[in-house]
């Protein structure tokens, strides 16, 4: 597995209104990084629900925003806001594609035939949500790791990956594998729930709840 990402867990977002009464205010809920656009809009009474996006000369097509506009919920007299389950999803392969940038690391690693192709199962599925435990509610991440054929060298029949001075070409995809996070007891993510050395009694009914969010 090529990367762990906590852009969902690790990053509170941080608002400044001096003027505003009652003083600071806290909402403890999951976010995402599509959600702060809409609830700065919201904080002038602006009309988010219908931004405009340029599809073209001469065109303005109305769209919804991404994300939800949390501003009402943070003015509350007592902030309040549903906990919503929050979807991270990628399938960035970094080590693909022939754009050149302005870096010569990478002519430099082709040239020493050190290059290689990122490892699989590298494209991420991460759901996090509030869940029930043990009476309790605790915040909970599951992510899935895949090899998405999609992203194939010719997708859906074969992938070419480079390993230095050598090419392998693949056929069958990498297995999938599997990170559980109890971000409640373990918020920097050092126990993963889904490895067997780590499982309990709660990992697989967690697992399986994420996977249906």
């Amino acid at each position: 597995m090529a990367l762990r990402l906590r852009r969902s867990s690790a990053h509170p977002v941080h608002h400044l209104q001096p003027t505003a009464a009652g003083g600071a205010r806290e909402l403890d809920i999951p976010t995402n990084h599509a959600e702060p656009d809409p609830t700065l809009l919201g904080w002038p009474a602006s009309d988010t629900t219908t931004p405009s996006r340029n599809c073209g000369p001469g065109t303005l097509t109305p769209a919804r925003w991404s994300g939800r506009d949390l501003a009402d919920a943070i003015r509350a007299a007592q902030p309040a806001a549903p906990s919503e389950p929050v979807l991270f999803t990628t399938d960035d392969e970094i080590s693909e594609g022939s754009a050149k940038g302005a870096s010569p690391a990478p002519g430099i690693v082709r040239r020493l035939h050190m290059e290689k192709t990122v490892e699989q199962p590298n494209h991420i599925e991460t759901v996090i949500a509030e869940m029930d435990v043990d009476g309790e509610q605790h915040l909970i991440k599951f992510s899935r790791y895949h090899d998405n054929q999609q992203f194939w060298t010719v997708p859906g029949e074969r992938d070419e990956r480079i390993r230095g001075r050598h090419t392998d070409t693949v056929t069958e995809p990498e297995p999938d594998e599997y990170e559980l996070y109890d971000l409640t007891n373990d918020p920097i993510e050092e126990r993963n729930l889904a490895h067997p050395s780590n499982a309990d009694d709660r990992s697989a009914p967690s697992s399986r709840r994420c996977s249906r969010c």
